[in-house]
């Protein structure tokens, strides 16, 4: 045929990227079912946070993301459990990279927690208040995760540690990747 029907051939090129997209590259293995060691998975916060690795929270705006994950990294840096049905095994000291709100509501929501379950706030939480979107301010996290020994880090939120003036609302997906990536260029992990 001397005549390239060039709508179909952009269809199939647009649907082979499509599925490539969708699939991306294979590096997994079959799964057998195999244990982990006596003790099992390390966890941090036992069903949320895996020890050494990232997870996320999703919930709309007000839902509570921020109280919660504050009572969990409290709890981590008592090295026990404040929520029921989440279990902690050791102590952590979170860093705490906050876009969302300022110093005086952290200390007044960590002041709460406190209060509530009648113990101190423990030592060894450091409050970062953050005003570059993360890939920005690497050098800069780096330098307070080491100096402050942190073992992990809180990032609030993850739409605004991505977001500079320029740059948009963009797509979540990516910006929770973008974050993954930072945290992983860092060598470091947190929720």
């Amino acid at each position: 045929n001397t005549v390239l029907e060039w709508g179909n051939v952009m269809e199939r090129l647009s649907q082979t990227v499509l599925d490539h997209e969708r699939q991306g590259a294979i590096h997994g293995h079959e799964i057998t079912g195999k244990r982990a060691a006596p003790g099992g998975r390390p966890w941090a916060a036992w069903p949320i946070l895996p020890d050494k690795e990232t997870a996320t929270l999703f919930a709309r705006g007000g839902a509570g993301k921020t109280a919660l994950v504050a009572t969990m990294a409290f709890g981590m840096a008592l090295g026990r459990s404040l929520i029921p049905g989440i279990r902690v095994d050791r102590q952590y000291r979170p860093v705490i990279l906050d876009w969302e709100t300022n110093a005086e509501t952290a200390e007044d929501l960590w002041g709460l927690i406190a209060e509530t379950n009648h113990i101190a706030v423990p030592e060894g939480v450091w409050y970062e208040p953050m005003d570059a979107p993360l890939e920005r301010s690497l050098a800069k996290v780096a330098n307070v995760i080491d100096r402050h020994k942190g073992s992990f880090v809180i990032v609030d939120s993850v739409m605004m540690a991505m977001i500079s003036s320029s740059d948009g609302a963009g797509d979540p997906a990516d910006s929770i990747t973008r974050v993954y990536q930072s945290l992983r260029r860092l060598k470091t992990w947190g929720l």
